[in-house]
């Protein structure tokens, strides 16, 4: 689902000031057989700490992705990059900014396809 930019910078920015926790409906099957398509994830926008095996939501261009961290490394700057897999990829997407993370995955209501 491809949402404007300034939409999603607009959603973004709410999801920051309010903290706390959002849930979200998953449209696709990157993640299956972890999460299912249609099901409805909890999300914690307040992120201490993320480790490898989390799941997270971050901005990706045009839309929000909900994939698993694979590893965190650092690039030449000292910036946390976060890298990240769909369960049901066979790719890792390009390195994430640890900025464009939006929240962790907390709970997953799979819904019945």
């Amino acid at each position: 689902m491809n949402i404007p930019d300034n939409i999603l910078e607009g959603l973004i920015n709410i999801w920051r000031q309010i903290g706390k926790v959002s849930k979200m409906t998953v449209y696709n099957r990157s993640m299956e057989p972890t999460i299912r398509k249609g099901a409805t994830i909890v999300v914690a926008h307040c992120i201490n700490e993320l480790s490898v095996g989390d799941i997270v939501v971050f901005k990706n261009i045009d839309h929000l992705t909900v994939h698993r961290v694979v590893k965190i490394s650092k690039n030449r700057k000292a910036n946390r990059l976060v890298i990240t897999k769909g369960d049901a990829n066979k790719n890792l997407d390009p390195p994430v900014r640890e900025d464009l993370i939006l929240g962790k995955v907390i709970k997953i209501e799979n819904h019945e396809a």
